[in-house]
């Protein structure tokens, strides 16, 4: 270091001073707890399962209505009302949710 900056260098022998940090110490925060499950209860399990009853209800609806166009394609029904029975059907459909 001396052979290319000779004012720059240290004298052998030279005190040098404790080092001390330019900024203080960085952590990381603390992640924010976990929210705590409610306890669980003897009427929480029926509406648990009222929104799976509610599924089962509108799939049931949509066979029927899947069974009635079937049928009367079958019977060679007026197009006009197959068609109406088949519109009513596909929104049904687009209605029901989706498993994700």
């Amino acid at each position: 270091f001396a052979a290319i900056c000779p004012d720059c260098a240290i004298a052998p022998g030279t005190p040098i001073e404790k080092p001390t940090p330019v900024f203080l110490r960085v952590e990381a925060p603390e992640p924010p707890p976990l929210p705590s499950e409610p306890a669980a209860d003897a009427n929480s399990s029926t509406d648990d399962d009222s929104w799976l009853d509610e599924i089962q209800d509108f799939e049931a609806a949509v066979r029927e209505q899947g069974e009635l166009v079937r049928s009367l394609k079958a019977a060679k029904a007026d197009k006009a009302e197959i068609a109406a029975q088949v519109e009513r059907l596909l929104k049904l459909k687009s209605r029901l949710p989706t498993a994700s």
